[in-house]
């Protein structure tokens, strides 16, 4: 927590993630939801840093981002 508001303040909304966002991303039940106004760079810097405990929802353009770049990182890995 103490992350979160050093990267983007105290001004943010956060709560429980609900049954629907929980299902569609196969999550369980612990997960929270934050909302946040930021540059789209640095909350992709964010997910990217913490990708094993972060998704962006929206706006999906930054997700696909992040996900391209991941799955580039994985690629690097791929050894013949």
């Amino acid at each position: 927590m103490n992350t979160l508001l050093d990267c983007f303040g105290n001004e943010n909304k956060l709560k429980k993630a609900d049954d629907k966002l929980l299902k569609k991303y196969h999550l369980k039940d612990e997960w929270m939801v934050l909302n946040i106004k930021s540059t789209p760079g640095g909350v992709e810097l964010f997910a990217k840093e913490y990708c094993q405990n972060v998704i962006i929802v929206e706006p999906k353009e930054s997700a696909d981002r992040v996900k391209n770049d991941l799955q580039q990182t994985l690629n690097r890995y791929k050894f013949d």
